[in-house]
């Protein structure tokens, strides 16, 4: 049988493409950051603020808890008042040191008293020392009220709310990096 040119197949010309073959293969799995950590307190306090809530993104060196700082820097201000009071008694020794030193024992003024001027201004220098440590430990301890991001990612769950008395140690958020995730799941052979 002959088929006539009416009756066979239309036949149409295309440019060929290269494209990609795409196969979608369903997985279930697990995605993982390489950073995490649960956010606590290094020192007690009770929390004025939490800037963040889960979900938000942060950067790193962000405040993302404050505690209530009143306690610290009226500490603070009297450590610095210990330390102003220690440098004036220490100027003040030096001062009686260096006049007796300059009378001297040829004018009346004994060696043992100079000796004894000299061994007050060092222990004058000495609490100054101390006084200015025990600053430096206070503005130390105030800046501790403030709790900040470690690193840069999201918050996945707050685990603390305004007004709580927290310890240190206590959990108050978990931060998650999203940077770098690694992707766990099996895929089938085929």
């Amino acid at each position: 049988m002959v088929l006539s040119a009416s009756a066979a197949a239309p036949v149409s010309v295309a440019e060929s493409e290269r494209r990609a073959v795409v196969e979608v293969v369903m997985v279930s799995g697990t995605v993982t950051s390489p950073q995490s950590a649960v956010l606590s307190p290094s020192v007690g306090g009770l929390i004025e603020r939490i800037d963040v809530d889960a979900g938000d993104r942060v950067e790193a060196g962000a405040l993302v808890v404050a505690l209530d700082r009143e306690l610290g820097d009226l500490s603070l201000e009297r450590a610095r008042a210990e330390q102003a009071q220690a440098k004036s008694e220490l100027e003040d020794s030096r001062r009686r040191l260096n006049e007796a030193r300059d009378v001297g024992p040829d004018k009346g003024i004994a060696e043992t008293q100079i000796k004894s001027l000299l061994a007050e201004t060092a222990r004058d220098e000495a609490a100054l020392q101390a006084a200015a440590a025990a600053a430096r430990q206070q503005e130390a301890i105030v800046r501790r009220h403030d709790v900040r991001a470690p690193f840069a990612g999201v918050v996945s769950e707050r685990l603390a709310e305004v007004g709580e008395w927290v310890s240190p140690g206590d959990a108050l958020l978990e931060l998650v990096a999203t940077d770098r995730l690694r992707f766990d799941f099996r895929v089938p052979q085929s």
